[in-house]
Order: C-alpha cells, then structure tokens, then sequence
C-alpha cells in the first residue's frame, strides 16, 4: 500500500485496487473515482508533468500508462502496456524529472536477466503504439529493492547489500558510486539538497548518504520501529526533517537534521535530558516541545566529528488506528506548520492532519526569552517569578500564555514584498498594521494623486519640502475670530502656506465658507464607520461651533456619547455665566483626563483651559496629522514656529517614521529614516519611500537601495526587483541604462537596426525586435539573409502573419496583444540553432532534443553552465563582471565569453647557446617543468595575460618561456669567465633558476623542477674537448710519475 501526490491537489492510495482523491487548503478530501481493474498492483508513481498519468507496475512483470479521465464520468483508462523479457513481479517505478519520457522500472531477481530497466515511452505519450525503447539495463541477476531518481542519476537498492548510482549520460553504463550496505529500501532523495538521499534496512537502521562521499553515511539512525519500516519520506517544504512510519504502529516518527557542532566519543541512547539542557545539538537554545524525546541513538564510527546530527525527534499520534501509509503535502506557506496525508486501518480511512510547528527558545542577555515557530520569531518578557510560588506551573503557564508575539522584520519584509508592497500607495496602507507607517503612505499618495499646482506658489512646489519648511516661510497670517458663543475667544488663522500645510495633512476643506458639503460628506463616511468620536472632533475643528459637535454626539444613539454630548452642553447651560463656571470647568478637566477617546480627551481639554490649544496639542494619543492642523488653524506665527519645530526635534530624535509629514523629502528626512531603519532594521520601507522622488545625492540613500536590490534578488522575487528598478528609473532622470543588447550581420558583422549600425557591440545570445518596429529579413549591408527559425524556418524579422500567441496565456490582456518577448530569437550556445521564443517554448515542452535534424545536443545537458576538469581552470568576462572572473564551475550567460586553461606543467627541452665574459661559446642542454602557479594571485595574472585553449596560443606560451630562459642564461653567462661557470656550476645553475623565475613571476607562472646537464661545445667550438684531452693527459702522467716513485 502506498499513497502519491499529484499537483495540485490529487492523491491516490493503492493497494489491492486504485483510490483516487482531491485535497483542498481546508483539509478535507473528495473522493473521485475507484477502480479494482489492477489487482496484481505492486507500486506506482506519478507523471511529473502529466498531472493525471500513472505508471503502474504490476506482480504480473507488467508496466501500465494509466490515465485519469474526468469526463464524463471520473474512470481510469489503460493507455499502454509493455513488460520485461522474463515476467515477474515489478518493485518499482519511477518517471525521470528532467528527461520526462525516461521510465525506470525494476523487478525481482531473476537468473540470466537483468533486475533494472530504463524506458523510454516518448512515442507512447504521443499516442504510438510501437513498443518502448529500452534506453539502459542493468543489474545482471539482482534484484531490485527501491529506486529514486536525482536529476539524470538513478539512485537503486540492488542485489540485496549495494545501493548503485546509474547516470544515463554515462554510454559505458557503468555505475557512479557503489555503497555496500543492507539499507538498500526505501531510497528516498532529499528535495531540499542536491546530494542527499536516505534509505532504509530490513531491522529498522535508517542510513542519510551523501553521493559525494558515499563511503560512510552521514548519519545512522536507529528507529523504535522494531518489527521494521513501512515508509520513510522527506518533508518538501521544511529542510533537514526526514519521517518514518513502522510496520503495525499508529505513530509517526519525525527526525530533524542539522550540521554536527561536537564529538561523539560513544554513543547516545535512551536519554532523556533536563527540559533546560543543550543536548538537542544546538549550544545554547532549549527545546519547547513536550512531546521530543532523544531516545534514538546517534551512532558515529570511531570517535570524528559527524556530519550530521540530530536537533529534535518527534514521535506523533494521529489516530488509534495503525499507519498503513503517508505523504507529505508541499508547497503550502502556513503558520500553523506542515500537512501530511495518512492511510490507516484495515479500511484504508484517509485523513488529513496538520503537523504541529517545532519551537526553539533562547535567553537574551537583558532576560528576554526568544522562541522560533515555523517562520516566526517570538519575543517574551517575563516578570521576576516569587521564590515561595516557583513551583507554582498554573501561575507559570497563565504568565507565560499572556505574552504577545512578534514578527522578525526580515519575515515582515518578505511577506509585505510577496504581497506586492511597493510604489503603490493605497495598496501598502492596506499591508501595514503599524498606524505610523499607514500614515506616511497616506502621505505620500496625497502628494502623488493630487495635481502638483495645489502645491505651487510663486513657482516653488513645497510638497515635498516638509511642514517646517513651509512654515518657516509663513508671514503675516489673517487672524478670524470664530468665536461660537464659547466665553472663551477663538482666532482661526489663514494664510496660502498655512492652506498647503493643511493639504499635507490630509485636510482637503480648506475654505472655511465654502466647503461644507464637502467636509459633511467626509464626517458621514466616518459615522457610517461608527467613529463618532472622531467625527465629533473633527466637526469642532472645522466650524468651531460646539452645537454642531453635540448633534453629532446625540446621532450616535449611543448612551455613553449622549452623556458626553449633555455635559458638552453645560457650556451653554447656566454653568456658562453663573460664578459656578467653574464647577463645570473642573468636570471637564476630569472628564479629560478619564475618558479613552483623544478626539473627546483633547474636546474636554479645550473646553477646561478656555481655549489653551498649548495643552490640547499636548495630546499624545492624536494622530501627529491631525495634531498639525489644529496648530495650522489655531496658532498665530510665533506659535506655530516654535510648536514644529519642536516636534520636528522630537520626531527625529525618535526615529518616528510619520514625522516625514515635517521633515519632508530633505536632508532631515533622510536623518529621521537613518534613525527608523537604525531601530527597526525596515530597508524595506526607507528605499520604497524616499524613492517617490528624486532627491539629492546621499550614500545611506544609495546603500538602503543596494541592500534592498540584493535581499530581493536573494529571496528571488525578480519581478519585484524589476518594477523597483523600473521606477527609479522613472523618477530619477539620471540614471540611464545605455542598451544592452545590439544585433549585428553574422556575415558582415554590421549593425542589422539602422539605429545600431554605428554602434560597436559583440553578438550576444538574445536578439530582440518589437514586432511594431519595420523589420528586414536581411541584412541591410551585406544583403545577406538572417537566420532562419528552426521550426517555422522563417528569418528573423520576417512579418509574422497571424501574429504569434502569447506564452503567459493565463493573462487575458495577451488574448489578443502578443508578448513582445514570445518573438524574439534565441539560440542555444552549444550547437547554436535556435528560433523564436514561443516556438522553442512550445517544443521544448514535450521534446528534450534540438528540433533541428540530425542535431543531438539535448535540453537537459544545460548548455549555459560549464564546468572543469581537475586541473583546470575558467576564465569568464563580459557583463556583470568588471575585470576576470576565475573559478572551477559557473553559469554562462548571454553577453558572456569563456575559456578554459589547464593548471598542468609543460616540459621544455632547450640547447642554451650562451657565451663567457672570454667570448667562449658553449652549449647548455637543460629540461624545465614549468606551468601556472596555483595560488589566487598567480592564478589571475595568468588568466589575464596568457589564458587561452588554442593550439597558436600553446604555440606563443612556449615561445615567451623559451626566451626568457635563453636571455636570462645569456646574461648571466655574459659576466663570468668558462673557469668560473665549470667550476661554480651549482652557483651559476642558481642564478639562472633565480633569473628566471622572477621574469616568469609576472606571467603567474613557476618552476616546478630544473634538470642542467653537463656544458658541451657550441659548433665550431673544442674547447671542452681540449680540456677532456688536457685532463686526461695530466692524469696518465700523474700515474706513470705515481709508478715511478713505487719503484724507488
């Protein structure tokens, strides 16, 4: 029995018949279909593409294509069948990811035949019905136990004690990598790591690989799961977490992974630590879950570090009922943690369960307690416990269960930019929950949607300048009594600067006597929002008549806002010219300071001072907006100086990110977002922005930018970062991108455009032209024709007639206006054929090969990336990189150009014709090793000046050595005398070798080994051969005068 996953939302379970389910978010399950048609059913797997294709491999030795059809009726049809030359029982299917026509199959050993099969089925997915081509077999009399594939290399259980890698590339079918181990079942390849894979053993030892080091494993488990395992899987979406279920056990066992930091000298068994203590594998942080236990041991050979290590086991109760199957359901982004689907019982009941999130706590140094939650950090504050109540869990658990949690920003950041947070004004007021960051965006779509002249006066636009610019030059206000029968006067102030301030604000009613409809509409979307208290205050603040204020206390029908509206009222009443005024003053003091509302606190205030707006602008709790437009209204010249610029101050020793309403876009603008981002790290906020206009030149401006641009390039979201760019470009006219893609004659290498034909550019991989621009297809120098696409054989630039479909046809707008992208031409930089866009789109959808005949260059070689051999080195330019690039393995993109050099010595054999100070010519035969030096310096220096693969350029390296070491001997040669150099030979050999070297330091080059053989005569020269002869000579007569004094 087993159960497979289908995106998006298909299951199957199999056992003795075929169950068929669709899953939603809300973790129920819909039964589709059922079919008893294949009893033999011994495993099955899914079509990586083909979402409702199977292949089903039977007890029968046979392979069945089986399709899910919906229509009329939900059923399983039989597409194909094919079976191995000896018929029995099949162990294993599997589509390949990359190649998708490639089956892998294996079966049960059998004598003189071969237990592994690979397929390829391409033909019988187009609907053929020749057989299958059998593209490799191996395993000659084994059987097979499990397989997986990673990429082109399958990963099998073989024979009983081998797990094998088999890589289809390799023609000699020889095997990758050969481990010998029993857990040869259950291979399962981590998703999340390109070399990992885990398997499993008959006695329940679960074993982590690592391909590139197959020797040992990684990590051996040993499980609970005694009478063994049933199924092992990796969780898709939440790396290093490896599950098992046992056979006749309703638990699930959960292991999560991490890189081993400490020594095991024995092993770890039946363990259970202080809920306090590190032994989780992780110095420092303390596990939260109840339910982890550490009774698994961790073996590791011998007493070296291992690689891997357990952080947390998990053993989880679904259900009473035992576990026939699970799976794991991918690709949801939850809080609440993982989905795994589960078969149990005789009954196959198939439930969907939520997977509990792991929590991990840390102590700060300020007694903070951090705790992580699936993609949340949590921050708690704890208070001092009383040593007599210590032991007291319920006063602890209730503590510990009122503390609040909050978002790590980077989390905040990530989820606002997925969610579309950018140069959008209304929808990021709707992303933020923070009321400081709603207020500045509704800032800055003020100033965005309204006409820039509401700004202007005498030609200077202040919107952007800030309210203490603007009113610093605000002079000579109009002073207007609106005194309402308060017994208190009330001077309303109006000045043109003042009415821009105002706008800034949000505060479009800016003539008093004349835009009343337009404010009672604004104070009925209020009401209707049920805020009468802030309708209230901001009726007050604009007629200035409490009469008016009290009726829209009194609409509320509101018990608690009618009392407020009857003790407003005392101001008419006899409390307002008895000599017990005061009496009603002192209540409304008390009233403001015990009521909630900072719309009725500041009301009260006003009404208790008789007009000190000095204590009402006192009132924290108002929004910092609406704070400046009573100081606007209300407050002379003076006042209104000194009242901004003490907030501005305030705001920016704060970091208060609404205090961007005073600063505005200036220098003290980007001082208060230095102290923002310095407090809450949020780049995010502080680029998008500061980025809604041009402003000076500053480098924190510049660097929130950059480190902005990267974060998103590292989470991926391209799109993102492509409409940012966009935008600065808009805004800022300085920053011009010259083109970067120019499109030349093959032939003739001229500009094919006009407007390009006196550029100077190299052919890059991508051409692009606008289907609205006129097009030739030839070239407008040479006549000759362009490239022709391989599958329409069409040239470039011909007039497409119908136009081309678009490729993003899930977008309605590209029904009838095709993308620009989809017709341009692309070739690959292997065999270098190539066509339009759509075109090789649409082939390469259900093909993995060159459309172009007899041309073998496939898809799944992925042409644009290079890698070396060994001794080898790559040498990359072009764009993106300003001077050399030098690594062992890269990708290679449009508008880049490659080489590779080998780091091997080469061996140069010379004949040195040199000369002494006595002008003697002689020879010196010598043999130098010499190559590139490897170190990083070296390395470059080479790269740049010598690096190439050319049989001419072999040619000018051996010529460049050749004279360095000829010119060197020669001059050192030149200053000693023939006695000098026979006699001094390891002194001249060291200075010719040290000479040498240093020129060829300059090249990144060294010598590896010197072999100086004896000095001989040039041609035309004896006198080597005259001082053997004097030699001889001197020794013979050495010798006879030695004789002759024996004979004495």
């Amino acid at each position: 029995m087993s159960i497979g996953l289908s995106p998006p939302n298909l299951c199957l379970v199999s056992g003795n018949d075929l169950r068929l389910y669709s899953y939603s978010n809300s973790n129920s399950l819909r039964p589709l279909c059922f079919s008893s048609d294949f009893p033999s059913l011994r495993t099955f797997h899914w079509h990586p593409t083909h979402q409702t294709l199977l292949a089903l491999g039977l007890a029968t030795g046979k392979i069945s294509l089986v399709n899910f059809v919906d229509d009329p009726t939900p059923c399983f049809t039989l597409g194909s069948e094919f079976t191995a030359r000896n018929a029995r029982c099949c162990t294993v299917v599997a589509w390949n990811p990359i190649r998708k026509s490639i089956l892998l199959s294996g079966f049960e050993k059998a004598r003189n035949d071969v237990g592994l099969l690979i397929w390829d089925v391409e033909r019988l997915l187009q609907g053929g019905s020749e057989a299958p081509a059998l593209v490799a077999k191996y395993g000659s009399s084994q059987g097979v136990a499990s397989a997986d594939w990673k990429d082109n290399l399958s990963i099998v259980g073989i024979g009983n004690k081998y797990i094998r890698g088999f890589d289809l590339r390799d023609k000699e079918l020889n095997s990758s990598f050969t481990i010998n181990s029993k857990a040869i079942r259950g291979i399962t390849c981590d998703p999340n790591f390109d070399h990992r894979f885990a398997s499993y053993s008959d006695d329940g030892n679960i074993k982590i690989w690592d391909m590139r080091s197959p020797i040992d494993p990684l990590l051996s488990i040993q499980s609970d799961h005694r009478i063994g395992i049933s199924g092992l899987s990796w969780c898709p979406s939440n790396a290093d977490r490896i599950s098992a279920i046992g056979k006749e056990c309703n638990r699930i066992r959960m292991w999560t992974l991490q890189d081993a930091i400490e020594e095991f000298n024995e092993s770890v068994s039946n363990s259970s630590p202080d809920p306090l203590s590190t032994q989780s594998g992780s110095s420092g942080i303390f596990d939260l879950n109840n339910e982890t236990k550490l009774e698994d041991s961790i073996s590791s050979k011998n007493t070296t570090t291992a690689k891997l290590s357990i952080s947390n086991v998990r053993s989880i109760k679904f259900s009473d009922l035992n576990i026939n199957h699970m799976a794991w359901i991918p690709n949801r982004d939850s809080q609440n943690g993982d989905r795994i689907i589960v078969c149990s019982g005789k009954e196959w009941k198939v439930d969907i369960f939520e997977v509990p999130p792991l929590k991990y706590g840390t102590w700060s140094p300020t007694g903070t307690l951090g705790v992580t939650e699936s993609n949340q950090l949590l921050e708690y504050s704890l208070e001092p416990v009383n040593y007599e109540n210590k032991f007291n869990s319920d006063e602890t658990i209730q503590r510990f269960n009122s503390l609040q949690w909050i978002n790590d920003i980077s989390s905040a950041m990530l989820s606002r930019a997925k969610n579309g947070y950018g140069m959008d004004c209304v929808l990021n007021q709707s992303l933020v929950d923070d009321k400081h960051l709603n207020s500045v965006w509704k800032l800055a779509e003020c100033i965005l949607q309204r006409q820039s002249s509401l700004f202007e006066i005498d030609g200077i636009n202040y919107g952007y300048l800030g309210l203490r610019h603007i009113v610093k030059s605000i002079t000579e206000s109009q002073a207007r009594n609106m005194n309402m029968g308060l017994g208190f006067p009330l001077i309303l102030y109006l000045n043109p600067l003042r009415n821009i301030g105002l706008s800034l604000c949000g505060w479009q009613f800016i003539n008093v006597d004349t835009d009343h409809s337009l404010f009672e509409d604004s104070k009925r979307k209020i009401e209707n929002q049920g805020d009468f208290e802030k309708a209230a205050g901001l009726t007050f603040l604009y007629y200035a008549d409490l009469s008016r204020t009290i009726d829209c206390l009194n609409t509320s029908r509101d018990e608690r806002l009618m009392l407020v509206a009857a003790a407003l009222a005392g101001g008419f009443g006899k409390f307002s010219s008895s000599s017990n005024r005061s009496i009603w003053q002192s209540l409304c003091r008390n009233l403001s300071y015990q009521l909630q509302d900072p719309y009725l606190r500041a009301l009260f205030c006003l009404m208790a001072t008789e007009g000190d707006w000095s204590q009402v602008l006192g009132e924290s709790s108002l929004p910092l907006s609406d704070r400046m437009v009573m100081a606007l209204r209300f407050l002379d010249d003076t006042e209104l100086h000194s009242y901004v610029d003490k907030w501005t101050d305030k705001v920016l020793s704060l970091g208060r990110i609404d205090g961007l309403l005073l600063t505005g876009w200036s220098d003290q603008g980007i001082d208060l977002m230095q102290n923002y981002v310095d407090q809450t790290g949020d780049i995010q906020t502080a680029s998008l922005i500061l980025s809604i206009t041009a402003l000076p030149a500053d480098p924190r401006l510049k660097m929130w930018i950059t480190e902005y641009s990267d974060i998103l390039d590292r989470w991926e979201l391209f799109h993102v970062r492509a409409k940012f760019d966009i935008h600065r470009r808009k805004v800022e006219s300085t920053i011009a991108v010259p083109p970067q893609i120019y499109i030349r004659c093959h032939f003739c290498n001229q500009g094919i455009s006009p407007s390009l034909q006196t550029k100077k550019s190299s052919l890059t991989n991508v051409i692009a032209l606008a289907n609205t621009k006129p097009k030739n297809s030839v070239c407008p120098s040479c006549l000759k024709l362009l490239p022709r696409c391989s599958l329409c054989l069409l040239q470039l630039g011909s007039h497409l007639d119908p136009p081309l479909p678009s490729i993003n046809t899930k977008r309605a707008i590209h029904a009838t206006s095709p993308s620009r992208f989809d017709s341009w031409f692309a070739w690959c930089q292997t065999c270098n054929h190539g066509g339009h866009t759509l075109h090789l789109f649409e082939w390469f959808q259900n093909n993995s090969v060159c459309p172009v005949s007899h041309c073998e260059c496939v898809l799944s070689h992925s042409p644009m990336y290079r890698a070396t051999d060994a001794n080898e080195y790559l040498v990359i330019t072009g764009i993106n990189i300003q001077d050399v690039k030098v690594t062992k393995k890269a990708m290679i993109w449009p508008g880049q150009r490659f080489t590779k050099f080998s780091l091997t010595p080469m061996n140069y054999t010379l004949s040195l014709h040199a000369m002494t100070v006595e002008k003697l010519e002689f020879t010196l035969p010598a043999v130098f090793t010499i190559g590139p030096e490897d170190t990083p310096e070296s390395i470059l220096k080479y790269a740049r000046l010598l690096a190439a693969n050319s049989e001419q350029s072999m040619k000018h390296i051996q010529e460049l050595v050749t004279g360095i070491v000829e010119g060197e001997t020669r001059v050192i040669a030149a200053g000693m005398t023939m006695e000098e150099i026979f006699k001094e030979r390891k002194f001249f050999k060291e200075h010719v070798l040290q000479g040498i070297q240093s020129e060829l330091t300059q090249f990144g080059m060294i010598i590896y080994n010197a072999n100086v053989k004896q000095l001989q005569d040039s041609p035309g020269s004896e006198y080597f051969k005259y001082l053997r002869l004097k030699s001889q000579e001197g020794a013979i007569n050495q010798a006879k005068v030695d004789v002759a004094q024996a004979k004495m």
